[in-house]
């Protein structure tokens, strides 16, 4: 996926992995949902998946988690998380990143919630869905943004 695709409200995740090469991906998340939606992916639903300590904290610690906007998701609470599996799903060694859903994971834990509903994404199914041009040097003023979104049309789910 391309910058010059992104529809202006569409959500992008970032993250750096832990190797030594610290390689970032920038999920478009809002575009794999649209995706799933239209039925052109066809994720692995996961139901009640278990929430542990390790797992919570970890994202608290690098997933750029906000206290005010937890505070605003409870109505958002039931809607499944996405994760993208690095390695086949049937395998229990695959790495697994969630790519949207950190602040409903934290705010379920705070709650007492002990498990989380996911789409489990393969390589192949959220691969097409990372930004390849991504440069934070590229990113639209708000007035130029502003008239992007004023000529663009929005996307349809």
């Amino acid at each position: 996926m391309k910058l010059k695709d992104i529809h202006p409200l569409d959500q992008i995740f970032s993250h750096q992995d832990c190797d030594e090469a610290k390689t970032m991906r920038h999920f478009n998340a809002s575009a794999i949902t649209r995706a799933i939606v239209q039925g052109k992916i066809n994720p692995y639903p996961a139901k009640d998946l278990n929430l542990y300590p390790e797992l919570v904290q970890g994202i608290r610690d690098n997933h750029g988690i906000e206290p005010d906007h937890l505070e605003r998701i409870d109505n958002k609470l039931h809607h499944p998380i996405l994760i993208a599996v690095f390695g086949p799903l049937e395998d229990p060694a695959s790495q697994n990143l969630v790519i949207d859903g950190s602040h409903r994971v934290v705010r379920r834990w705070d709650k007492g919630m002990r498990t989380v509903d996911a789409f489990m994404l393969t390589p192949d199914q959220w691969e097409p869905y990372l930004i390849e041009d991504y440069d934070e040097d590229q990113l639209l003023s708000l007035p130029e943004l502003l008239e992007y979104m004023a000529r663009k049309p929005s996307p349809s789910l």
